[in-house]
């Protein structure tokens, strides 16, 4: 058996034995779909397609969407109809199936595809990631030494390539699932079985899997100078010693991945529990059932314009593309998203109204679902609103005031108190002046910019003139207190000249208030 055989088998053996997953209550999800990878869905039917080589030359004036992203001979698939029987024809083909693929999967991850309809020019490293995965999934790499014309099987994307889109978008599922090379078995009857695989187990650039080279953390380039010291030091020790030095390194290791035999486990992977985004954005034609779905209703031919994009859009051309026949996506109207424009936005006045009126208590949070950073809101400027009411209501001046600068805690209390409030006009500021992410699409744009100007002018203005009225309050009280202790002073004074009996210490006890 070749070593890329045997390699193969050992990964896909231990990616097909781990038949649990450990739990981490700790662990906070962040772009944990289904499909976890672009085009994930797609890896099965392309390996059971036959696939020709081709010259780069002949497809590459033909691409639009993944010209930047393919720069090596390709692979076609075999065509299925007349109208594929030609190179322009079945790139073109390739090149919409790829735009479809990152289309849907940053509608998955809540993000506007319109907003990078050039992802090649993107300054987002995760919209890049996806776009390449895209790209190199329908675009497989031309086997080695094959002449074009000629049957190859389909090159899968390079593990590589999957770990670069992990670390650009930042996946974490909270268990060990998000695997870029695995082998799944689903039991779909007693006689039948699905068998599911990921990416080729090479990292490229490679003859042997599609992608490029697996690209360094920059969390991580710290422990290189860490790890190389260790290395060798333990080289420079002697055999036993450095065995020892050698499995305490993998104890830890093990230890800090969160291997813990004791912990508790799950069946399915977390993100295989995920709501399927590709079946959420189905489209099912009028008078079908739900078998005859389908992706991307402008695809649909003869379809009424109040049916395509749910009635709450219209059908648009990808823009930046040469094909005389482009494909057509939904660009929805302001106040819904998704591929087929069902999801209605949330409101950026409301999330406003209730940053200015409720945002102590993080009601505006909890309104564009951040649950968590709601209840840390509702937590910290929640408690300072009821400590500062109940300053104000027992001693008549709020916790903060001239005296707090006169010492080092007063100085920590400040700027406690000044960081909590600047979270709050940060998040009033945040919400009004342009629409906001949420934990889906981002907000609507229904807030006037105009109002928010006029009202964030006033508001600082009322603000402003409400903590001046209250330092002169403050100020004015503490003259006269001032003035009637000495009032009662004078007072006690001059009793006590009358009565002829003024002596030092009445005068200091006279006086000793001030």
């Amino acid at each position: 058996m070749p070593p890329s055989a045997k390699a193969l088998s050992l990964v896909v053996g231990l990616a097909g034995a781990r038949e649990s997953f450990t739990d981490n209550p700790l662990c906070l999800k962040n772009n944990c779909v289904k499909p976890i990878f672009p085009g994930l869905q797609d890896l099965h039917e392309l390996s059971e397609t036959k696939w020709y080589c081709t010259d780069m030359q002949e497809t590459r004036a033909e691409m639009d969407f993944c010209k930047a992203a393919v720069n090596y001979d390709v692979g076609l698939p075999q065509p299925t109809s007349k109208a594929e029987e030609t190179v322009p024809a079945l790139v073109r083909k390739q090149d919409a199936r790829a735009n479809q693929v990152f289309l849907y999967h940053l509608a998955g991850l809540g993000k506007e595809a319109w907003d990078y309809t050039d992802p090649s020019e993107s300054d987002d490293d995760c919209v890049k990631a996806i776009w390449r995965m895209a790209c190199w999934t329908h675009f497989p790499r031309a086997k080695a030494g094959c002449s074009s014309g000629n049957e190859m099987e389909y090159i899968r994307p390079c593990q590589s390539s999957c770990q670069n889109y992990i670390q650009s978008c930042q996946v974490e599922c909270c268990d060990e699932s998000v695997q870029c090379v695995f082998r799944q078995k689903k039991e779909l009857t007693q006689t039948t079985a699905l068998i599911t695989t990921g990416y080729a187990p090479h990292d490229g650039p490679s003859s042997l899997c599609t992608g490029g080279a697996r690209g360094l953390s920059p969390g991580a380039l710290w422990l290189l100078p860490l790890l190389a010291a260790l290395v060798g030091q333990a080289e420079a020790l002697p055999s036993a010693r450095s065995s020892g030095l050698l499995a305490l390194l993998a104890f830890s290791a093990t230890t800090l991945g969160g291997c813990d035999p004791s912990a508790s486990t799950h069946k399915v992977g977390n993100w295989r529990m995920e709501q399927d985004y590709l079946v959420k954005y189905q489209f099912v034609p009028p008078g079908a059932s739900s078998k005859e779905a389908v992706l991307n209703s402008c695809s649909v031919p003869a379809l009424s314009p109040l049916v395509q994009c749910n009635g709450h859009g219209t059908c648009v051309p990808w823009p930046k593309t040469t094909d005389t026949h482009p494909q057509n996506f939904c660009k929805c109207e302001s106040g819904w998203a998704d591929p087929e424009c069902r999801t209605k936005r949330k409101s950026q006045a409301v999330a406003w109204l209730l940053a200015i009126f409720l945002g102590p208590v993080g009601a505006d949070r909890f309104y564009l679902g951040l649950t968590i950073s709601a209840i840390m809101k509702m937590v910290l400027l929640g408690s300072l609103l009821v400590y500062w009411i109940t300053e104000v209501l027992i001693t008549g001046s709020g916790p903060v005031s001239t005296k707090c600068l006169k010492s080092w805690a007063g100085l920590i209390k400040i700027g406690f108190f000044f960081c909590l409030a600047a979270w709050y006009f940060v998040d009033v500021i945040r919400t009004g002046s342009a629409p906001v992410e949420t934990n889906g699409f981002r907000t609507t744009p229904d807030l006037p910019r105009p109002i928010f100007v006029a009202v964030t002018v006033f508001v600082s203005l009322g603000v402003g003139f409400a903590l001046a009225s209250q330092s002169i309050m403050s100020q004015v009280g503490e003259r006269r207190k001032n003035l009637w202790l000495m009032q009662q002073a004078y007072s006690a004074e001059k009793e006590a000249l009358d009565q002829g009996v003024m002596t030092r210490g009445n005068r200091d006890a006279a006086y000793g208030a001030l």
